[in-house]
Order: C-alpha cells, then sequence, then structure tokens
C-alpha cells in the first residue's frame, strides 16, 4: 500500500508543474504585440470557438493555430499542464484525452506494480 503522504506529495508536485508551464507560456504571450497570436484576436475565429463545448467549433479555432508562432510552446504547455478544455497548440481537448487516459493509468498503476514485484 502506497504511503497517502506521498501521493498528496505527488500531486503537489504536478500541481506546481502546471502553475510553472502555464506562467512560462503567458510570460511569452505577453511579448507579442495584441493581434499576433489567434487567440489573442489575431484571427477571424470567434474567441469563444477556443473554449467551445462543441468539438466542431474547437476544430476551427485549431486549425487557426496553424501558422501561430506560439503553437509549439502552447502545445508543449499542454502537454505539461495537462489542460482538459479549450485548444492549445492547435490540439482540442478531444486530441489530448488519449495521451491524458494513458497517462493517468501508468499514474495510477505504477505504486501497485511497484508492489507487486
Amino acid at each position: 500500500m502506497t504511503d497517502p503522504r506521498l501521493r498528496r506529495t505527488a500531486w503537489h508536485r504536478r500541481l506546481a508543474r502546471r502553475a510553472a508551464a502555464r506562467r512560462e507560456l503567458f510570460t511569452v504571450l505577453a511579448t507579442y504585440p495584441p493581434g499576433a497570436v489567434p487567440c489573442m484576436g489575431g484571427s477571424p475565429v470567434p474567441s469563444s470557438h477556443w473554449t467551445a463545448d462543441e468539438p466542431e467549433l474547437q476544430a476551427v479555432a485549431a486549425r487557426a493555430c496553424t501558422g501561430c508562432p506560439l503553437r509549439e510552446d502552447c502545445a508543449a504547455f499542454a502537454e505539461v499542464a495537462p489542460v482538459e478544455a479549450g485548444v492549445y497548440g492547435g490540439t482540442s481537448e478531444y486530441d489530448r484525452l488519449p495521451h491524458r487516459l494513458t497517462e493517468c493509468y501508468q499514474q495510477d498503476d505504477a505504486p501497485r506494480r511497484a508492489s507487486n514485484e
């Protein structure tokens, strides 16, 4: 059985990693002039599409990311800090779902595998 304090510590590390990644992304984003980044007014796509629940609207927003200068940084943010909703780096929450599920299973299964060995 895994000590609950260790799980809490791991959770806090993940939370800190997410917060650092978010700060880093928004720091870089702030260096671009208004309208230079599609999700910040640099695209004819309505701002509501970036956080819409409908996959079709998120797909439209994701395509607008194609020429974004921050696309790789934004996608890396979504990878490090698994964002559950919205479009980041040209990927929607539906695109990222398989990766998030795999990551959750690996994290949940790791203590069990260690105790069985």
